[in-house]
């Protein structure tokens, strides 16, 4: 437990709380209820362990964040979005003053881009509309339509069956579980599939347990449900292998997520090119990005190793010639580059002024 914890505190920092929560309570019930279990036993077994990894978790995370930001208590994220956003984390939460913005690409996307999609969520039928999306994206990203009907079944066969006493607690706090998680994702203006991480293992358990009580469906006393389970589990094995095999057999399936892809190719894949065409040139290089007046281009290109003077590749807003002849400078030894990331293919060319 204590390492889930820490684990979500440095990847999910603000879902794996609201996770946290209803996880906390629930394992102050079952200690409360543990009637053959002493006190001390308790705090021996349970809370030193607990309490001892938390805090060496919170030490390295402490020295971590002192080391990159210079405050223990002040995360990368947090500076980021104070230095460059306009738009606050959550929905309740009024706009920043505009900060001044060295290049203008970065200007538009904070402050239309993200702006424009900021406001659309401030009418009722804008944030009602904002949640329908994130719960699809959710649905697509963990479920899809072969996982959605053991729910269906599931739902139909407990209308059936009364609730028998003394059900155990498996189902509610699961249930209860994944309706605080939605309720604090519901609260945030953004949203990624990525961002619901921590629900994956609810999400489990949760199809697990449809599918067990899909297994036990009959219809006309016949084993419709253990056919429909069979059946998916070979529906899933050859979605994989086909999936894993796609390359092999020069195919192209579509992403798992459609907003990775921009202007009919994979942004990243395509980046990824450049920088593999790039690497193969002998030396190092500098890559002089240069985007469109009204780029389309969903994703940035412009990102660097930690240790940036050591890297094969740095990679260079176009800030114009006075400018980039100063970076030009700065790295006398290395070959420059320009690339135009809107065209299809991506463009490289070498730097001229």
């Amino acid at each position: 437990l204590g390492i889930g914890l820490a684990i979500l505190a440095n990847s999910r920092p603000y879902e794996g709380l609201i996770l946290s929560l209803p996880v906390a309570i629930s394992l102050l019930v079952w200690l409360f209820l543990k009637k053959a279990t002493s006190p001390w036993e308790t705090v021996e077994r349970v809370f030193l362990p607990l309490v001892l990894v938390l805090v060496i978790a919170a030490l390295l995370t402490g020295f971590y964040l002192w080391r990159v930001t210079g405050s223990p208590f002040r995360m990368p994220e947090l500076i980021d979005r104070e230095t460059y956003a306009v738009v606050p984390f959550f929905m309740w939460q009024s706009p920043r003053p505009e900060p001044s913005y060295q290049y203008e690409d970065i200007r538009r996307y904070y402050t239309q881009n993200e702006l424009n999609f900021y406001n659309s969520t401030r009418t009722l039928e804008g944030a009602m509309g904002v949640s329908v999306v994130k719960l699809i994206h959710f649905w697509f990203f963990f479920l899809g339509p072969l996982l959605t009907l053991p729910f269906i079944i599931a739902v139909a066969t407990l209308r059936k069956k009364p609730p028998r006493a003394g059900a155990d607690w498996k189902t509610p706090f699961l249930v209860s579980a994944v309706i605080a998680c939605s309720l604090g994702i519901a609260g945030e203006v953004f949203f990624f599939p990525h961002y619901a991480a921590p629900m994956t293992g609810l999400a489990y358990l949760l199809i697990t347990m449809a599918i067990s009580k899909t297994r036990e469906y009959r219809w006309r006393a016949k084993p419709v449900g253990l056919f429909l389970v069979r059946a998916m589990a070979a529906i899933i094995i050859l979605m994989f292998i086909l999936r894993a095999g796609a390359p092999l057999l020069a195919l192209s399936p579509t992403p798992d997520f459609p907003l990775t892809w921009c202007n009919d190719a994979p942004v990243r894949t395509e980046r990824a090119r450049v920088a593999a065409l790039l690497a193969q040139n002998s030396g190092t290089h500098i890559a002089v990005v240069r985007y469109k007046k009204n780029s389309q281009s969903e994703y940035d290109w412009v990102y660097n190793d930690a240790k940036i003077d050591d890297a094969k590749i740095i990679w260079a807003r176009d800030a114009g010639a006075s400018q980039n002849k100063e970076l030009v400078n700065y790295y006398p030894e290395r070959k420059v580059w320009l690339v135009e990331p809107d065209e299809v293919p991506a463009k490289i060319s070498p730097y001229s002024e």
